[in-house]
């Protein structure tokens, strides 16, 4: 009896040790997978996507074995679309077709040129997928009656659009947009396209951060008579880019968008050159604003200037913003980086005249 109590626990320890060491390897194997291979099996345990979870790289190199048509069946499959780029449409109902298929697509980048499309007698971009929640959008056409859009995407919660209004362009409200960056084109100078740039502008509504390229402003500045110009209730974070400075009066154009920004916190300018002309330049004889935005009374805590030139339109504006801006904590300033060796040398003689002008003014206020 003891001869076989001493086996029976022998056998049960060989196999308590051989269950210790099967559990180890397991967990060594799993602390070692990929960051891919641990979303994949956590995605796999969970039945969820595992293909919109691999990098864009694997995903285009698995997908450029397979056929087209094989290829774009795994859409259903998949929450996100591969950008589709200057694609030539086999007909005018053919973009429809692939976002029909994508009944959990979140994320779709999309760039339309108008050559890729001259096949075509008409062509509609119809964005009507209720699931996605960030769209890119180029809408790189120029204005037809041959060629329009139609997005009604209420669950969208990032909306980035660059390219041209058309004249019955369809943009439904989009009440859960938090974030958008809007880069209207130059076309028509009229107050009609003026006009539906406002009425684009308006069904967003509810956004928080809004990014503005400087021709979009100047644009609603020129329709800035427009009855039913938006109110931005919501908007705490307000960043103008491009180059603002043309030949117009630039705190006009601020002080447009400002007033209809009750709430702002965040005010930002990022200096850049922008191609193409100016189209609208205010008149630089305008009478000043006797109102102060309600936003610098009250909410503006914050201001970063990227680009300081030191031009005498760029300190015109900062002045007004100190002027104006009553709870202001900070405000930074970046000076332009890519200036050539001959002006940097000129400019760099200046920034000690710019920063003592910038103390005084800040002094005085």
């Amino acid at each position: 009896m003891k001869r076989q109590r001493i086996e029976t626990e022998a056998r049960e320890r060989r196999e308590r040790q051989r269950i210790e060491r099967v559990e180890r390897r397991n967990m060594s194997s799993e602390t070692c997978l990929s960051p891919v291979r641990q979303n994949a099996q956590t995605n796999a345990d969970d039945n969820k996507d595992i293909i919109s979870n691999l990098p864009d790289l694997l995903l285009t190199h698995i997908l450029s074995f397979l056929p087209i048509r094989d290829s774009f069946s795994t859409s259903i499959l998949s929450s996100r679309i591969l950008l589709l780029k200057c694609v030539t449409f086999a007909n005018h109902n053919s973009l429809s077709t692939i976002l029909n298929a994508c009944p959990v697509l979140l994320d779709l980048s999309l760039h339309v040129v108008d050559k890729y499309l001259n096949n075509l007698g008409e062509f509609n971009v119809i964005v009507l997928v209720s699931t996605i929640k960030i769209l890119h959008l180029h809408w790189n056409v120029q204005p037809s009656l041959k060629y329009l859009f139609q997005i009604n995407i209420p669950a969208l919660e990032y909306f980035h659009f660059r390219g041209y209004m058309n004249r019955d362009d369809v943009l439904e409200k989009l009440p859960n947009v938090f974030e958008c960056v809007i880069q209207i084109e130059d076309c028509e100078k009229s107050d009609d396209y003026a006009k539906r740039v406002w009425d684009f502008m308006g069904k967003l509504y509810n956004v928080i951060s809004m990014e503005l390229s400087i021709i979009t402003t100047l644009i609603l500045f020129h329709g800035s008579n427009h009855e039913d110009s938006p109110t931005f209730h919501n908007l705490s974070s307000l960043k103008f880019c491009g180059d603002i400075w043309f030949d117009c009066y630039a705190w006009h154009v601020v002080h447009l968008l400002l007033c209809r920004a009750p709430k702002l916190q965040i005010l930002t300018f990022e200096h850049s050159i922008l191609l193409g002309f100016n189209l609208y330049k205010p008149n630089p004889c305008l009478e000043e604003p006797l109102n102060v935005p309600e936003c610098m009374s009250s909410h503006l805590t914050m201001c970063h200037y990227k680009g300081l030139r030191g031009t005498t339109k760029d300190m015109e504006l900062i002045r007004k913003i100190l002027e104006a801006a009553r709870v202001l904590k900070t405000m930074k300033i970046t000076l332009l980086s890519y200036l050539g060796s001959k002006r940097r040398l000129l400019y760099s003689q200046g920034i000690e005249e710019v920063s003592k002008e910038l103390s005084e003014l800040s002094n005085c206020i």
